[in-house]
């Protein structure tokens, strides 16, 4: 037996994974993830990350979007 390690990241909810998708289509987002292999980004964790990303390219006001 072992842990169960994966080569890639992992989404918490499909909602998580549709954060993710937004992340990476904001216009001006100078804000990169980088993960481990195997991490899991939860919808927290997303809505987190967004809010600074938007933030940073100049959008404010979005935290309560999110």
């Amino acid at each position: 037996m072992g842990l169960n390690r994966t080569n890639y990241v992992q989404y918490e909810t499909y909602e998580t994974w549709l954060l993710y998708q937004e992340f990476c289509s904001i216009p001006g987002n100078i804000m990169d993830i980088d993960t481990r292999p195997g991490t899991i980004l939860s919808t927290e964790m997303m809505h987190g990350i967004m809010n600074t990303a938007y933030k940073l390219a100049g959008y404010e006001g979005i935290d309560t979007l999110h």
